[in-house]
């Protein structure tokens, strides 16, 4: 919404990196700047971000390889590992933003969402493969990173731009249809605190603030006192 506003207003945001420093070093050419941000952003991710006695927990879970096939013995399986129909894979094409980026294989939503039913089929029988199977493609796996600038942070630190990942538009297809199965799977099933309106659909932060409003009135009203607790993640997006 707000980018439609900017726009009306004739405000478009444009950015050119000059350079960068870090540790009193200066970086100026692109293969530089491309090099000290992809450093940066495997730095903020690295083991030793994290308190040493959760790292034994970290590797040991990391190093159990996760079973997604179905157990042929169980006659009832769950919805979200029922096999991928052609629906699904045409209503997680039609649902992508037609104005996307895509990724380093060039294919764009909108050529997916203009294929011949035919290849929707072949297409369901491919992703039926791949989440039965558990094998993905590597491909699918690569990423081009773009860094945009924090609001208001310094544009000569690496440690100012937030990665944002483009990915192939089939891996994206394959994403959405599961985090829709999964979504209605924890939302039909109560797993979803009532109070949770962070990545949820029709749900928002201003309302997260609204219902705190709420509170804050409500405690004044009746002579109490309101304790709120407030945590900021350093750098949690990019460690997700």
């Amino acid at each position: 919404m707000w980018s439609k506003i900017r726009q009306l207003k004739g405000h478009r945001q444009t950015f050119t990196f000059q350079n960068l420093t870090y540790q009193n070093h200066t970086f100026t050419t692109h293969e530089e700047i491309s090099k000290i941000l992809a450093s940066t952003y495997t730095k903020i991710s690295d083991n030793s971000n994290y308190n040493p006695s959760f790292i034994p927990t970290k590797l040991a879970k990391e190093s159990y390889p996760i079973d997604f096939s179905l157990n042929p013995l169980d006659s009832s399986p769950q919805d979200y590992n029922q096999p991928i129909s052609e629906e699904e894979v045409y209503f997680a094409i039609d649902k992508a933003p037609k104005n996307s980026a895509p990724g380093h294989d060039q294919i764009l939503s909108i050529f997916l969402q203009k294929i011949h039913p035919n290849a929707i089929t072949h297409l369901t029988k491919l992703i039926n493969k791949i989440f039965l199977q558990g094998i993905y493609s590597d491909e699918w796996k690569t990423a081009i990173i773009t860094p945009i600038l924090k609001p208001e942070k310094d544009p000569t630190s690496p440690l100012s731009y937030r990665p944002i990942s483009f990915l192939c538009a089939l891996s994206k297809t394959i994403e959405r249809i599961l985090n829709k199965r999964l979504s209605w799977f924890l939302e039909s099933n109560n797993l979803i605190s009532q109070h949770q309106y962070g990545g949820l659909k029709g749900r928002s932060a201003p309302m997260a603030l609204l219902k705190l409003d709420g509170m804050i009135h409500h405690a004044n009203s009746n002579g109490q006192k309101l304790l709120s607790v407030f945590i900021d993640l350093e750098s949690a997006f990019p460690r997700v």
